[in-house]
C-alpha cells in the first residue's frame, strides 16, 4: 500500500506516469469506488446527498468516457486501465486534501475565507497539472497540447455540471 502512496505521490510531483502504475483491473475497481465516495462528499458540500452521488457518477462517468476518446483518437486504446487508474488515484488524493478547505470555504455560517480560496484555487491548478502530465504521457504528446486536452475536459465537464446541476449556479 505504501508503495502505490508513494507511486501516486511521484505522479502527483510529475516524475512518475500512468505507464508506472500497474496494470490491473482490481485497482482500476477499488480507485473507482474510492473517487465516487470523495466525489460524493465533494459534491454533498453544495448539493443533496442523492443529488451528489448523482453527480459524482456523473463525474466519473464523464472523466472515463474522456479518457476513452482521448487515447482511441490517438491509437493508443491499450492504455486505459492504467491512465484511468491513475486518473482516478490522483483524483481522490487531491479530493482528499480540497473536502475540508472546500467545507470550510463553503461554510454558510462564515463569509468566504480568501486564503482558503487561494489554497483551493492552488490546489486546482496543480491538479491539472497533473493531470495535462497524465495525459502528455499516456498520448504521448507535447505538453502544451495535454493543457489542452485537458482544458477541453475541463470546459465539457463544466458545461455539462451546468446543465445537470443549475442548484450549483446559485
Amino acid at each position: 500500500m505504501a508503495a502505490l502512496f508513494k507511486r501516486f505521490l511521484n505522479i502527483c510531483l510529475l516524475a512518475n506516469g500512468p505507464q508506472d502504475m500497474p496494470y490491473s483491473h482490481v485497482l482500476f475497481r477499488i480507485l473507482l469506488a474510492l473517487y465516487l465516495l470523495t466525489a460524493m462528499a465533494g459534491w454533498s458540500v453544495k448539493l443533496e446527498v442523492s443529488t451528489a452521488l448523482f453527480a459524482s457518477l456523473v463525474d466519473v462517468s464523464m472523466l472515463l468516457v474522456f479518457i476513452r476518446l482521448a487515447l482511441s483518437v490517438s491509437g493508443k486504446s491499450a492504455r486505459f486501465i492504467q491512465t484511468a487508474t491513475t486518473m482516478l488515484g490522483v483524483g481522490v488524493m487531491f479530493q482528499l486534501i480540497e473536502l475540508p478547505l472546500m467545507h470550510v470555504f463553503v461554510d454558510e455560517q462564515k463569509p468566504a475565507n480568501p486564503e482558503v480560496g487561494f489554497i483551493l484555487l492552488a490546489l486546482y491548478s496543480w491538479n491539472l497539472a497533473v493531470y495535462a502530465h497524465i495525459f502528455r504521457e499516456a498520448l504521448s504528446i507535447r505538453l502544451l497540447a495535454a493543457f489542452i486536452v485537458i482544458l477541453a475536459y475541463v470546459i465539457a465537464a463544466m458545461a455539462g455540471y451546468q446543465f445537470l446541476f443549475p442548484e450549483l449556479n446559485s
